[in-house]
């Protein structure tokens, strides 16, 4: 072998390493560039995240007032309701005692509760037998014959 092809040998060696250095360098800048692109990548991401959870609350908290407008919007249609039963109701009750005149022929009236509480008790009957009698609760009759009682002593 000779020098000059030695030669030769050896430049192409160094051609060759100065050009991988070349590409060595270009990759590592090229791979720095992607570095910083990912990481603000991340960092939008991390933000989107952040907007996405505070977007999540937000809906939850519209979902909450939707949910308790519809319970009371359901509310007032059921007072609605009763709005439209009750003068329907009270009417028959307006006209009777707004009627100029007295009814002709008053239909016979049963005795008030109390008034048949107090006969029965008169008639020697217990408290529970006067609830079971008149089907109302013991408790009902006690406090009817007491409010008799009372009535009689203030008399």
């Amino acid at each position: 072998m000779s020098i000059n092809h030695l030669e030769s040998w050896v430049l192409a060696q160094v051609g060759l390493e100065v050009a991988l250095i070349f590409l060595l360098a270009f990759f590592l800048v090229r791979i720095r560039a992607l570095d910083k692109l990912l990481q603000n990548y991340n960092q939008e991401g991390a933000a989107l995240k952040t907007a996405l959870s505070e977007l999540t609350e937000k809906m939850a908290s519209w979902e909450k007032r939707q949910t308790d407008l519809e319970e009371t919007l359901y509310n007032l249609r059921g007072l609605g309701e009763l709005q439209t039963v009750l003068p329907n109701k009270s009417a028959p009750l307006g006209s009777q005692t707004t009627g100029a005149d007295p009814p002709a022929n008053p239909s016979p009236r049963k005795p008030s509760l109390r008034l048949q509480v107090e006969n029965l008790h008169l008639q020697g009957f217990t408290p529970a037998e006067i609830a079971r009698h008149l089907g109302l609760h013991p408790s009902e009759v006690k406090m009817a014959l007491e409010l008799s009682r009372l009535k009689r002593e203030s008399a």
